[in-house]
């Protein structure tokens, strides 16, 4: 793994792989670890044979004034190893990063996020009021909002827990975006910790490693979520 750039704002780190596909994992603020940010998803990434970025927002700001700057770095390096096919995915903050930068990079084709906000955003989501801690510290809003950087040659794969109110009000906002190719899933247990129950339930990798290898494809579920109760929020029309 090495750093690829970094600077008081962000950090973006790369694990090579060996082949032209990669996955760029963004990372949530660390709410549950005390603060501190991790490469998300690390572990249920682990043996791939694909290139993996890691991207931290080290203000926990929500990319709001280092967008521009993280398309620039990861565009480059992708262009550099060739990467035609890319995938995002991320938890929190960091899903909210997965749906946001996959229009914007290079050879993206989906993206997959858990519990990801729409916009943190006060003016877009006032009702958005669990992480002033970070959002009050924002001296000038750029206006991001996950629903209106959806891209049409994306495939967009979201999941939330139906125990968060907030979390199930981002859902509703990003389904009833006027984009079709999106699907929303609400697990009926687990709350803004889905991606932790999804783990714990021994899951959660299974369900990465499916949705990295058949994006583009009529996902049964079943399967990997046999243990586990959901339903759709919204489907994309190939996956109905």
């Amino acid at each position: 793994m090495r750093v690829l750039y970094k600077d008081d704002n962000i950090e973006i780190t790369h694990q090579p792989g060996n082949n032209s596909v990669a996955i760029i994992s963004f990372s949530g603020i660390g709410m549950g670890l005390g603060g501190i940010q991790i490469e998300e998803f690390r572990k249920s990434l682990v043996g791939t044979s694909n290139n993996i970025y890691f991207v931290k927002d080290k203000t926990r700001h929500w990319y709001n004034s280092s967008f521009d700057e993280i398309c620039c770095v990861l565009n480059e390096n992708l262009s550099c190893r060739g990467v035609d096919h890319a995938i995002t995915l991320g938890n929190s903050m960091g899903g909210f990063g997965a749906i946001i930068f996959a229009g914007q990079l290079r050879g993206c084709r989906s993206a997959i996020a858990f519990s990801a906000q729409s916009a943190v955003d006060p003016a877009i989501v006032p009702w958005e009021q669990r992480y002033k801690q970070y959002t009050d510290t924002v001296s000038h809003w750029t206006g991001l909002d996950a629903t209106k950087l959806l891209h049409p040659g994306i495939n967009y794969t979201l999941f939330f827990g139906n125990n968060d109110p907030f979390d199930i009000r981002h859902a509703t906002r990003m389904a009833t975006a006027e984009y079709p190719n999106i699907n929303v899933y609400i697990f009926t247990s687990g709350g803004h910790d889905l991606a932790d129950y999804l783990k714990r339930k021994g899951v959660l990798r299974p369900l990465i490693e499916v949705l990295v290898r058949e994006e583009y494809h009529c996902l049964d579920f079943a399967t990997v979520l046999r243990d586990v109760e959901y339903h759709a929020l919204k489907l994309a029309p190939d996956y109905r």
